[in-house]
């Protein structure tokens, strides 16, 4: 039983993780394409 807890607490931690890194990339080419569109 505990050993499924901790295995949902790590997927939830991997979710976020992975969220957090994504939207990171998708903040970073946004900024990458406008600078583009500029020049």
């Amino acid at each position: 039983m505990e050993t499924k807890e901790r295995q949902q607490e790590l997927k939830k931690l991997l979710v976020t993780t992975y969220f957090q890194v994504y939207t990171e990339k998708e903040m970073t080419l946004k900024k990458l394409w406008i600078i583009l569109r500029i020049n």
